[in-house]
């Protein structure tokens, strides 16, 4: 299993125990303020209904890569970095481009003429996990194509798939801690994210039918999630940043988990790591989107289960 030889080489090369310590500790503080204060459905979910989330969605997500990245870079005294104006350049692109999608919300108050409010409330649901991957693909494509050019692929999406075969024997790993997290009420509150009791009846498609295209959304949601957090900010800024990458990645890929349960913000702080360290040993991300999507499956599957074979729910 090369996988586990290439991860701890990548920590060897880039641990910084003061650095390191510096991101641990940012972590937890905005762990915490988003707990205590419910940060995160107090101040920034409500911008939705208020049409400015693309800004304050944008503002959140630079500043938390900015405040996780700069002061790391200047622990590690990675000073030429810090005077490299691509590094801000590209990040802040890359970060524009993501806040400006996840904050893309005015589909909400189309109206289909023709459809059902169920109907179009379902069309709705797939919009919003289909933008995570079409909205950027022109830009991408476009900025490969001019100041990218150098870049062997298309931010990790490369002709290349070592190792995905050995990821996916971790994600069959990971299955049965994702099925015992789905007996806790905090989990079953959340999951499913696609509750097919909402769209009851919609385009006289069955219960089944209406989920399984759901989820068929829901993986391309997560080739999106890949490609900005793996692909761009880690094999994008690779280049520029190195390893140090990685780290600032995933505070901020954390912070895209506030509003999910306190578990799976944690847990995602260290599977942003592992991905972003594969992701750069590999120069790919095709390992991080079957992890993500299969454990994303499983877990709105999981829900379904509890929902709809569980005593309590029947």
């Amino acid at each position: 299993m090369k996988l586990v030889p290439d991860f701890i080489d990548f920590v060897k090369k880039d641990f910084n125990w003061k650095a390191y310590t510096y991101a641990a500790v940012l972590l937890v503080s905005l762990l915490f303020l988003n707990k205590h204060y419910n940060w995160y459905y107090t101040y920034l979910n409500p911008t939705y209904w208020e049409g400015t989330s693309m800004l304050w969605y944008t503002v959140f997500y630079l500043s938390v890569y900015f405040i996780a990245a700069i002061p790391f870079l200047l622990i590690k005294k990675d000073y030429k970095v810090l005077k490299n104006p691509w590094f801000y350049l590209k990040s802040t692109f890359f970060i524009i481009l993501f806040g400006l999608t996840i904050g893309f919300y005015s589909y909400y108050d189309y109206e289909f003429v023709g459809l059902t409010s169920t109907e179009g409330a379902y069309i709705k649901h797939l919009l919003f996990y289909l933008k995570t991957t079409f909205m950027p693909l022109p830009f991408l494509v476009l900025a490969k194509l001019t100041f990218d050019r150098r870049l062997e692929n298309l931010y990790g999406i490369s002709a290349s798939h070592q190792h995905v075969s050995t990821y996916l024997l971790c994600l069959l790993a990971l299955v049965p801690f994702v099925i015992a997290a789905s007996y806790t009420s905090e989990f079953q509150s959340m999951y499913p994210l696609f509750k097919p009791w909402y769209y009851h009846g919609a385009f006289d498609m069955s219960d089944a039918e209406l989920a399984l295209i759901n989820s068929m959304a829901y993986c391309f949601h997560y080739v999106g999630t890949e490609w900005v957090f793996r692909g761009c900010l880690v094999v994008g800024m690779a280049a520029i940043v190195g390893r140090s990458a990685v780290v600032p990645m995933a505070v901020m890929y954390c912070a895209i988990h506030f509003g999910k349960p306190i578990g799976e913000a944690i847990s995602s702080i260290f599977g942003g790591y592992i991905l972003g360290a594969l992701a750069y040993q590999t120069r790919h991300i095709w390992g991080g989107i079957v992890i993500h999507i299969g454990i994303a499956l499983v877990m709105d599957f999981a829900g379904l289960f509890q929902h709809y074979c569980t005593s309590s729910n029947r």
